[in-house]
């Protein structure tokens, strides 16, 4: 994923606006080392902190996933799990 990243860096380096999607990249590629968890989890957990702004603190979110749903709730968001609905 860095390589990734790096890459896009270097392609869009006239680009100096942050857009959201330059954001999720470059917060997703800290939280595999970070929370342990997977790339697409990765880029799911980027997405939310990008969405709310990196304030995640008690904004609900559901999952059935236990490796996801442990590093989102470690970010500060609170983890609805379905197995518990």
């Amino acid at each position: 994923m860095r390589d990734w990243l790096y890459a896009s860096k270097r392609t869009d380096d006239r680009d100096t606006e942050s857009t959201p999607a330059r954001l999720v990249l470059e917060i997703a590629s800290d939280l595999p080392d970070k929370y342990g968890v997977r790339t697409l989890d990765a880029f799911q957990l980027a997405s939310e902190l990008v969405w709310c702004n990196e304030k995640p603190r008690n904004r609900p979110h559901i999952c059935a996933d236990e490796r996801l749903g442990q590093a989102v709730s470690d970010a500060g968001f609170e983890v609805i799990s379905l197995y518990s609905l």
